[in-house]
């Protein structure tokens, strides 16, 4: 998953630096939809792969409930 973070930052490095920094090009509606359509697909790819790696199970049971504890500070402070 971090390869895909460093290659999806990389990407967007990319663009900016053609389009932005550069202005080796002009970043048209067309170039758009084309750094879209590419660029896109790049965290698909390992989302549907990390589907390969993580934990599964069909016969999951709860052996005992949690029980949530109690807060010991309120993040709400009283106006008065």
């Amino acid at each position: 998953m971090t390869a895909g973070i460093f290659i999806l930052v990389g990407y967007v490095a990319l663009i900016w630096l053609v389009f932005f920094k550069l202005k080796l090009l002009k970043f048209s509606i067309g170039w758009e939809i084309i750094s879209g359509f590419v660029g896109l697909p790049v965290p698909a790819i390992f989302l549907i792969g990390i589907r390969f790696v993580v934990p599964y199970s069909t016969s999951a049971t709860v052996v005992q409930p949690t029980i949530q504890p109690a807060r010991t500070h309120s993040c709400h402070r009283s106006v008065g």
